[in-house]
């Protein structure tokens, strides 16, 4: 899909959630100029009229700047032998996961090919908690039987990334994977960290591994917890309350 036609349906995607009965505290946003060929920006949320939208704001520029310096890498990288592929450089789409009431979601996905023997993809989700501001802190919305241990990991881009690993949460997320007789051995046999994200289009909080081996990384598709799921288990129960008016409100990209 190409970058204008993908950053059309971004708005329209964002117009048509408008148009429904969506909370106050719901974030209206706009989509940005691509960052480049290929590259999409982060959207903003428009007219940002307090402290908590204008620091998101201020994140989301500051992402879009180590997009721009990371992409300006690549393609010194793809120079020489790589320059006539196709596929060379780096291309992002962005996807809005969640954009209130509450909380907003953002999924960047990239496909890059910098040099080196293989082209490469990445994804990785940027949640924000609308009346703060603040990332989410995922050591306060979980019980700490799932939460485990909080850490950072860095993705393709240099975007620090928190994530959380715990016994409960690999098992949790075997389960719901369903991992190929190719991939479950050897996701077992890794020691599993893992990005979760607000994602009110499939209404549940989505998990998805980080930093996996290139070897293996095919094999950490994202899978969602459902609801239900997530309230036997004891999650901050305002975060699902918001998950569910989000998902009833259509309050996320019409395609997560």
């Amino acid at each position: 899909m190409s970058l204008r036609l993908s950053c059309f349906i971004l708005v329209l995607s964002l117009v048509a959630g408008s148009a429904r009965s969506a909370p106050p505290d719901a974030a209206r946003l706009v989509a940005g100029p691509a960052l480049g060929a290929g590259l999409m920006a982060f959207p903003r949320i428009a007219a940002p009229d307090g402290a908590a939208s204008q620091r998101i704001n201020k994140a989301l520029s500051a992402a879009d700047d180590r997009l721009r310096s990371a992409a300006k890498d690549c393609d010194a990288g793809a120079s020489g032998p790589l320059a006539d592929q196709k596929d060379a450089g780096w291309q992002r789409s962005v996807t809005v996961a969640m954009r209130g009431p509450g909380y907003l979601a953002l999924v960047a996905s990239d496909d890059l090919f910098c040099g080196g023997a293989h082209p490469d993809t990445d994804s990785f989700a940027l949640a924000y908690d609308l009346g703060t501001g603040a990332p989410l802190n995922w050591e306060r919305l979980l019980p700490k039987t799932l939460a485990g241990k909080a850490s950072l990991d860095t993705a393709a881009d240099g975007t620090r990334l928190g994530v959380m690993a715990s016994p409960a949460l690999t098992a949790l997320y075997l389960k719901l994977s369903k991992p190929d007789a190719d991939c479950a051995p050897a996701l077992r046999d890794t020691e599993l960290q893992f990005m979760l994200w607000p994602d009110a289009a499939r209404e549940g909080v989505a998990m998805e591994p980080s930093g996996l081996p290139h070897v293996i990384a095919a094999c950490g598709t994202d899978a969602v917890i459902p609801l239900a799921t997530l309230r036997s288990l004891g999650v901050d129960p305002a975060l699902l309350d918001a998950i569910a008016a989000g998902h009833k409100a259509g309050l996320y990209d019409s395609k997560p």
